[in-house]
């Protein structure tokens, strides 16, 4: 696991550097979901859900934590909800398109 997570850091870090010299603003949109001091960050929401899942190991415990869970999880989709309004009607017309077939 720790070589996946290696690899996958080099290569984010590889392509925010040529990325970036190319006109991209791949580092800025990494940094922004990494500042502490921003609304919604990757970060809060990673630690909320890693010290819930950590009192989940307590057996008296479980199911507050399953309960804190799930309050989380509905405030991640409030929160892209909040961000994309058409977020929900987008998620409906690709639950009922029917899937394309490609050229054979």
């Amino acid at each position: 696991m720790r070589i996946v997570s290696i690899v996958i850091g080099a290569v984010l870090i590889l392509a925010a550097v040529r990325w970036d010299s190319g006109g991209s603003n791949l580092w800025p949109l990494l940094k922004g979901d990494f500042e502490p001091g921003k609304q919604g960050n990757f970060l809060a929401w990673f630690v909320a859900i890693l010290v819930i899942g950590g009192i989940g190991y307590i057996p008296e415990l479980k199911s507050i934590s399953s309960v804190l869970l799930a309050i989380v999880i509905v405030g991640l989709l409030f929160s892209a909800i909040k961000k994309n309004p058409s977020l929900l009607s987008q998620a409906a017309q690709a639950v009922t398109s029917a899937p394309q077939q490609g050229a054979a």
